[in-house]
Order: structure tokens, then C-alpha cells, then sequence
């Protein structure tokens, strides 16, 4: 039986990718290479907001984009379906963390800057 198809490998993927994620943090916290500041707590709330408000955003919008994405539909406006949720996805999301106060644009200017 074909239950996932190719889709079970990116499932595969996204899944071993968060237990490594997980695994990770859990070893540098026991290791102490790790611990949570005031100030990461206090906006924790926050980023999960912009979190939940860019996944709407996206949720509403591939309802909408649905059909680029139908086998018959063909491969430019997939292209075109996946390039506008991409670009929404992070356009929601930073004006999200700004209005929430996840970060600021300062912060993240003198992030790269290092």
C-alpha cells in the first residue's frame, strides 16, 4: 500500500528534523550551555502569538490558493502559489512580532551586525 506516498518522506524529514531540534536543546540545557533569560521568557508569549497570528494568515491563505496547487493547474502557478505563501508567511510574521513586541527591528539590525 502507497498510504504516503513521497509525502511520507517529508513528513519523515520534519519530524527526525524536530527530534534533533529537541535533542539538542535538551543536551545543552542538561549541560549547561543553556539557560532561558528573563527577557527570552517574557517575549516567549509573544512569539507565540505572531506564531499563531502568521499560521491564520497562511491557513486563510491557501484556502484561497488551493487550485494553483491542483494536478492540472501546472507547475508556474504552483510556483506562484508557494512564492506568495512564502512572502506572506514572513511579512505576517515580522509585522506580527512587531505589533506583539516579540523583537524590534533594532535588535535585529545589531544581530547581524555581529
Amino acid at each position: 500500500s502507497r498510504q504516503f506516498d513521497y509525502v511520507g518522506i517529508a513528513m519523515a524529514t520534519s519530524i527526525a528534523a524536530w527530534f534533533n531540534a529537541i535533542l539538542l536543546i535538551a543536551t545543552a540545557i542538561s549541560r549547561g550551555h543553556y539557560a532561558w533569560d528573563k527577557r527570552f521568557k517574557s517575549r516567549l508569549p509573544r512569539m507565540m502569538l505572531a506564531l499563531l497570528i502568521m499560521a491564520a494568515a497562511l491557513y486563510g491563505l491557501n484556502l484561497w490558493l488551493a487550485p494553483n496547487y491542483a494536478e492540472a493547474a501546472g507547475f508556474s502557478k504552483a510556483v506562484w502559489g508557494l512564492a506568495v505563501l512564502l512572502l506572506t508567511g514572513a511579512l505576517s510574521y515580522f509585522v506580527a512580532a512587531q505589533i506583539t513586541g516579540a523583537f524590534r527591528i533594532g535588535e535585529l539590525k545589531s544581530a547581524f551586525r555581529r
